[in-house]
């Protein structure tokens, strides 16, 4: 009897999951905490938890970022960290042990090379570097305004709602302007300021997205809280606590705009 082709295997489940639908994640390329001395990034479970929900329902994921390449990962989010919070989080580490998927995190594609058309689904992945380069970077508006206007869902969490902040519809407005949504509570963020001993904001992103219309909503501090606006194309997480309700409502709202095209993974 032959050898089993793991490849081929391979390349048929990420054919399937190309078939139902491919999601962007994107993530910072920010690796320094302001003049703190510490370094910062992506924060891992606000990758992972969404990654992980996504790919067991059938979708692909791409990782891409502003600079490209191998992206920051904040070490108080990795679990191999001597510095990390979250010492036994298996789902994170299973994404960056498994070498099917942790080599997108090593060399992420470039923001400026990314065809929103090929994307049904993008969300915004948190981290303090992402609070630092997000509000600035000019890919990010461009990809999610074509992605909103083609009728995809559109996700951040955290930090990541920074992001958001600058994106715009094909008619003119502000995507978060009357829309319900959260993100990292100012509160929460005096909070960390207070612990690391440096105001090193610019900004609070709850102040941010309440100046430019947006509806703002959260939960108790440090408390789980994900929230999808009454149209079901924006979906949004308070901190990193929320990863998991977050992963549930974007995966729900891929599946409620884009269930028609669903192609099952029993027909593979």
């Amino acid at each position: 009897m032959p050898p089993i082709n793991v490849n081929h295997i391979n390349a048929l489940a990420d054919a399937g999951r190309s078939r139902k639908g491919m999601v962007l994640a994107i993530v910072t390329s920010h690796d320094r905490l302001g003049d703190t001395g510490y370094g910062t990034g992506y924060w891992m479970p606000e990758l992972a938890y969404p990654y992980l929900a996504l790919t067991r329902a059938g979708y692909q994921v791409d990782v891409a970022s502003p600079r490209g390449g191998k992206a920051p990962l904040d070490p108080y989010s990795d679990p191999s960290s001597s510095a990390t919070q979250n010492p036994d989080d298996l789902v994170c580490t299973g994404l960056l042990t498994n070498r099917a998927h942790s080599g997108k995190l090593e060399n992420t594609f470039k923001l400026s090379e990314i065809l929103p058309d090929a994307y049904i689904g993008a969300w915004l992945v948190g981290g303090y570097g992402a609070a630092l380069e997000f509000g600035g970077d000019e890919d990010i508006p461009r990809i999610l305004g074509a992605l909103w206007d083609v009728g995809g869902v559109v996700g951040a969490i955290s930090h990541g709602t920074h992001g958001l902040l600058n994106v715009r519809t094909s008619n003119g407005p502000l995507l978060i302007s009357g829309r319900d949504l959260t993100g990292f509570a100012k509160s929460e963020d005096e909070e960390v300021e207070r612990v690391v001993g440096s105001h090193f904001l610019p900004c609070y992103v709850e102040d941010e997205l309440r100046a430019r219309g947006a509806r703002y909503r959260c939960a108790a501090l440090f408390q789980p809280f994900a929230i999808t606006s009454e149209d079901g194309r924006l979906v949004t997480g308070q901190q990193l606590f929320s990863a998991d309700v977050f992963a549930e409502q974007l995966t729900e709202a891929l599946a409620g705009v884009w269930g028609a095209t669903i192609v099952s993974s029993d027909t593979l």
